[in-house]
């Protein structure tokens, strides 16, 4: 089965492009507001996102990517988006950020190679999600052929595909990969009650709600999760010993 994966991956990597004038300006919509953090932290050490006018109406403007994603209440300013996803991206940030400084394009959060490992990033939480889920498939028992489907329709039969590959910057799939784990560690707490999936989950709560408040919807799946009601008691029983 890690062939599937590996091969869905590569697929993945080979609709990437990797040309710079691609990469100019890719993140979009939504997108920038979620991004807007990683610049706003560790280069501009501003969220009041002062470098706001400089980076979208003079350096990288462009009228097709222009996006207004910052709100003024009480004379200040704020991302009207929420900080899980940069959450996720930072690692892959960070390290486009010293490869720029190392290679003197302009450091400002919004160059080749920020965007570049950003979307490397989103190529490497794919991988993640498709491990997570064949996991979860596999303590439901389910057998090889059909959870090859189920990974296979995962990314091709929904719009999946098109967050790794196009608008890799937007919450979807940082969703779709912390969510695929918090049930993987759901279901392995209520079938051995080993309190480490519980630290898990709750850091994994954590960065489902930030990624998106709603997402919290999730904890209504524990009940079915944790396979059979007698399950359920004994394992909330067993939080409270």
């Amino acid at each position: 089965m890690p062939w599937l994966i590996c091969t869905i991956v590569l697929w993945a990597v080979i609709n990437t492009s990797i040309k710079k004038d691609y990469k100019t300006g890719i993140i979009e919509s939504d997108a920038k507001g979620y991004y807007a953090y990683l610049p706003a932290v560790f280069i501009y050490h501003d969220l009041n996102f002062s470098f706001f006018n400089r980076i979208e109406k003079e350096t990288y403007y462009d009228p097709n990517f222009y996006y207004e994603y910052l709100r003024t209440e009480n004379n200040k300013t704020f991302d009207k988006y929420y900080v899980g996803t940069a959450i996720c991206l930072s690692p892959f940030f960070l390290l486009g950020h010293a490869i720029t400084v190392f290679t003197g394009l302009p450091a400002d959060g919004y160059s080749y190679y920020y965007t570049m490992m950003v979307h490397l990033g989103a190529l490497f939480y794919l991988l993640l999600a498709l491990f997570g889920l064949l996991k979860l498939l596999q303590a439901y028992q389910i057998n090889d052929k059909p959870a090859a489907v189920v990974l296979a329709a995962m990314v091709f039969g929904t719009n999946l595909f098109y967050y790794v590959v196009t608008e890799f910057a937007m919450s979807h799939l940082y969703s779709f990969t912390a969510i695929t784990w918090f049930c993987l560690y759901t279901r392995k707490y209520f079938s051995g009650h080993e309190n480490k999936y519980l630290v898990y989950n709750a850091l994994l709560l954590g960065i489902i709600t930030l990624i998106r408040p709603v997402n919290l919807l999730v904890i209504l799946a524990i009940p079915f999760l944790s396979g059979k009601p007698e399950k359920l008691l004994t394992g909330f029983r067993h939080i409270q010993a």
